[in-house]
């Protein structure tokens, strides 16, 4: 079972707000599940691509 997790800021972020069941659709077999995310998550990743924008222009 693989775990998907967000990458935020160059580092992988375990929380966030429950999971997602990842389903093959073709045999409809779980092989995993996906971190959902949330507005701390999105918040993190505007911070840090803004922070990029600005020290890589």
């Amino acid at each position: 079972m693989q775990d998907v997790t967000h990458f935020i800021n160059g580092k992988s972020v375990e929380d966030g707000e429950g999971w997602l069941d990842l389903v093959n659709p073709a045999s409809e077999e779980r092989y995993g599940r996906a971190r959902q995310g949330g507005g701390a998550q999105v918040d993190a990743a505007v911070a840090a691509a803004r922070a990029q924008m600005q020290g890589g222009a």
